[in-house]
């Protein structure tokens, strides 16, 4: 839905030619006439990638690298008010999709750390059970050789 939407072919309206210069500061910002249409499509985008119940692995799927592009390239549109929504978009975006990674980055680590751990507490138990194996080999060799005597 937001891909059909918003990605469009931006069109600049028409300039009188003028000879004189002029200052581009001064220049009124253009409207897109569309504004209440993209503003709604753009709200309820913004919306999903903030809900806290928006999958990050899942909105990976269609959130990516060429959708960004795409979304990047409307930044060339003359609307102040559409090149603001955007960057709200874009930071949402990249706030998500980094805290994902980094949550997936410490699970990994923590993982990582209770095999470490497990291997440990392994070894100690195998060095433990062949010491005391050696000594239950030990005891019952001096009981064959009480025995004996």
């Amino acid at each position: 839905m937001v891909s059909v939407n918003l990605f469009r072919t931006l069109t600049t309206p028409p300039r009188e030619n003028k000879i004189e210069a002029f200052d581009v500061d001064e220049e009124e910002p253009v409207m897109d006439p569309a504004w209440s249409h993209l503003q709604i499509v753009y709200e309820l985008f913004l919306r999903f990638i903030q809900s806290p119940e928006t999958d990050a692995k899942l909105a990976k799927r269609y959130i990516d690298h060429s959708f960004v592009l795409r979304l990047l390239d409307l930044f060339d549109s003359e609307d102040p008010r559409e090149r603001e929504y955007l960057k709200m978009i874009l930071h949402r975006v990249y706030g998500k999709f980094m805290r994902k990674y980094e949550e997936d980055k410490a699970k990994e680590e923590e993982t990582k750390l209770k095999q470490e751990v497990a291997w440990k507490r392994l070894e100690e138990m195998a060095s433990a059970k062949a010491t005391s194996g050696a000594a239950l080999v030990s005891v019952a060799q001096e009981d064959r050789m009480l025995e004996t005597d």
